[in-house]
């Protein structure tokens, strides 16, 4: 009986030594599977800067739509922000927008046709006027953001 017992233990050590073995290779084979350099590829200027055609704004409905007709780089696009001032007789003061509002590529507020963008903002007052402009993120932090001018969208007169 004690012959059974000792031969049973040293099977039991056994298994905990190759379990032990196994265990050990796996987390080097780990560590050396991640030795060497990894990094985001390089962002290649002319082909993933953001460049655009066209940048146009207009109120429908109380809602400002600003359509955007990428020439290049919108795949490369991390995220857009509008910004809007709703003034009244200063044309000429500084740019100070009251409203910011960021858009990814899952937001209701956002869609894409082709080469084309469109971000809705709903609950504007269609009869005033408005300062905006629009920012654009680029997925390669190497590559600065598009900032476009600021554009000024006056009110529709019936």
């Amino acid at each position: 009986m004690k012959e059974n017992n000792m031969k049973e233990n040293n099977i039991k050590q056994k298994n905990i030594k190759s379990k032990s073995l196994l265990v050990l290779i796996t987390i080097m084979s780990l560590f050396l599977s991640a030795c060497g350099k990894k990094e985001w590829p390089n962002a290649i200027l002319d082909q993933d800067r953001i460049t655009i055609s066209s940048l146009v704004g207009e109120i429908k409905n109380d809602t400002f739509i600003a359509t955007i007709d990428f020439v290049n780089g919108i795949n490369n696009v991390a995220s857009l922000t509008l910004k809007l001032e709703a003034f009244e007789d200063c044309r000429t003061c500084p740019f100070q927008p009251t409203i910011s509002k960021i858009y990814e590529l899952r937001d209701k507020d956002f869609s894409q046709k082709g080469s084309v963008i469109t971000l809705l903002y709903p609950n504007v007052n269609g009869k005033k006027a408005y300062k905006w402009q629009i920012i654009m993120e680029n997925d390669y932090s190497t590559i600065e953001k598009l900032v476009s001018k600021v554009f000024i969208l006056n009110p529709k007169t019936k």
